[in-house]
């Protein structure tokens, strides 16, 4: 389901932010790797996967936000985004070593979500919230069913 750019109100007029559409999102995440391949000589694996996250997270915030998106907001937003992907590779590890149950598992990812949502709602607006993560509550919840697991 396409996203749609936030409305923003500014002295009683509407706008909407210049952003990149669904089209020009999918074809530069499709060439994105093998840019950021190509650019990096060394070929350090560990350094092409980061430049490629932080790439790829400009993309969708280009792409839900606008292009015009302030660099300090994005700057926070990948900030909490990188300690959410964090979290969430220890709970991955831990579930994975036995050291965490099924349902442990699916509960602290759950409030890990919860709390990535949170801590974005303190930089976005509940428009920006609104394109980022989606208006529905259920947008917010994983599907994960511990059974499946």
């Amino acid at each position: 389901m396409p996203l749609r750019p936030v409305v923003h109100h500014a002295a009683g007029l509407m706008t909407m932010p210049k952003s990149i559409t669904e089209q020009e999102y999918l074809e530069r995440l499709s060439g994105l790797y093998e840019k950021i391949q190509a650019r990096t000589p060394s070929g350090d694996l560990t350094e092409i996967f980061e430049r490629y996250r932080d790439a790829e997270f400009d993309l969708t915030v280009d792409y839900q936000l606008g292009t015009e998106f302030p660099n300090e907001r994005r700057k926070v937003l990948r900030t909490i985004h990188l300690k959410v992907l964090q979290d969430a590779e220890e709970l991955k590890t831990r579930f994975t070593a036995n050291t965490l149950t099924r349902e442990s598992f699916t509960k602290d990812m759950q409030t890990l979500t919860q709390n990535m949502a949170q801590q974005y709602s303190s930089v976005l607006s509940p428009d920006e919230m609104a394109a980022f993560l989606g208006n529905d509550e259920k947008t917010l919840s994983l599907p994960i069913m511990p059974e499946a697991l």
